[in-house]
């Protein structure tokens, strides 16, 4: 399971998570890591556009965890990939995924990552390590997610 932030414009509109530019990104390293979208389960920690498309606050996610536990008691997966540092703080329960990603963590009988959001490799154009840490995550987590 891959667990991001929440919806962006496209998300919001489309009703499914990682459908914009971001997804098309996260689906690019899925790809390339030699799986399909169908072969994994993508999610958000909030389920609606924040106002402004802002950071979701401690309250929206407090509102949207009882939809999140549903979709892992639902899906229960082995492992997770948290995508940025929302994902990873209230998943991992740890912040600054620069220092930590491509770590794996253990708890509760489940395999954890965390890697960067796809939105913050987009932003980062200029510095392909991110893009090539990101690429690379996602097909570590992916090699062991679904062997």
């Amino acid at each position: 399971m891959l667990i991001g932030e929440g919806p962006g414009r496209e998300e919001d509109v489309q009703g499914m998570p990682f459908v914009g530019r971001a997804g098309k990104l996260l689906m690019q390293a899925i790809v390339a890591a030699g799986y399909k979208r169908k072969q994994v389960t993508i999610t958000n920690i909030v389920k609606c556009r924040p106002p402004g498309n802002g950071t979701p606050r401690d309250s929206e996610m407090d509102a949207c965890s009882l939809y999140l536990n549903r979709e892992l008691e639902h899906y229960a997966p082995s492992h997770i990939l948290c995508l940025g540092n929302i994902a990873a703080l209230r998943v991992i329960k740890r912040a600054g995924v620069t220092s930590f990603r491509g770590e794996w963590f253990e708890a509760q009988g489940r395999r954890f990552m965390a890697t960067y959001h796809p939105a913050y490799v987009l932003r980062q154009a200029t510095r392909s390590q991110v893009s090539r840490d990101f690429f690379s995550d996602v097909e570590i987590f992916l090699k062991e997610a679904i062997a």
